[in-house]
């Protein structure tokens, strides 16, 4: 009978879903990303406090889903 395997940390990290926050309010866009870092499925890529910031990192870390304060 085969054992089952456990996953190793690459594998977990590589099915996390990356997430950009993108948000002028400091304590906003900080309280997001305490929270989405809590989720063990998400991880947030990044938190820009403005639109220009935000687009960079979308060019860097091509996020999943990204939260902006429109």
């Amino acid at each position: 009978m085969q054992q089952p395997t456990t996953p190793n940390a690459d594998t977990i990290l590589a099915k996390r879903i990356r997430v950009i926050v993108i948000d002028d309010n400091r304590l906003v866009r900080e309280g997001l990303q305490a929270l989405l870092d809590e989720q063990p499925d998400l991880k947030v890529v990044a938190a820009a406090e403005d639109r220009a910031s935000g687009l960079r990192d979308l060019q860097e870390f091509t996020p999943h889903v990204v939260l902006v304060d429109a």
